[in-house]
């Protein structure tokens, strides 16, 4: 029985611990157009500033409340993508955000036109982020 309880305990902790953290988590992977996971370059990008850039198939990190960030993913002879997130809101929690991100081959252009794909934000009316997707608004333009 006291184990049972120390588990509990345990968990309730962890949970407390998690729910504190004020922020979006946000959880992606990056997919090609036959659905497989594709290694990427990304760069997380905050007030004109680079907060991190990495190389991988998936994303996982936790962006603070009340900003704006972008997500820009590339890779060499694809289009290259990405989503901007407004934490913006006064629901303080914690939020976890899940998604896909598809790029498609770009011949002859390695990957010159950014395209925004979707854009992330706090629906006051769900109590959640929310998404609209852009239809490849290009960026350049």
């Amino acid at each position: 029985m006291k184990t049972k309880i120390i588990i509990t305990a345990f968990i309730l902790t962890l949970f407390s611990r998690v729910c504190y953290t004020q922020s979006l988590f946000i959880k992606g992977i990056f997919k090609n157009q036959k659905d497989e996971m594709i290694e990427v370059n990304y760069l997380l990008v905050s007030n004109g500033q680079v907060l991190y850039s990495g190389t991988g198939k998936k994303i996982k990190t936790e962006l603070d409340l009340d900003n704006d960030y972008i997500l820009v993913v590339s890779k060499n002879g694809y289009v290259t993508k990405s989503i901007s997130f407004s934490t913006h809101t006064n629901d303080k929690d914690h939020f976890c955000f899940e998604f896909d991100l598809y790029l498609y081959d770009f011949p002859g252009k390695n990957g010159q036109q950014t395209l925004l794909s979707a854009s992330v934000y706090y629906d006051s009316r769900l109590r959640s982020f929310n998404y609209n997707i852009s239809g490849g608004k290009n960026l350049q333009n």
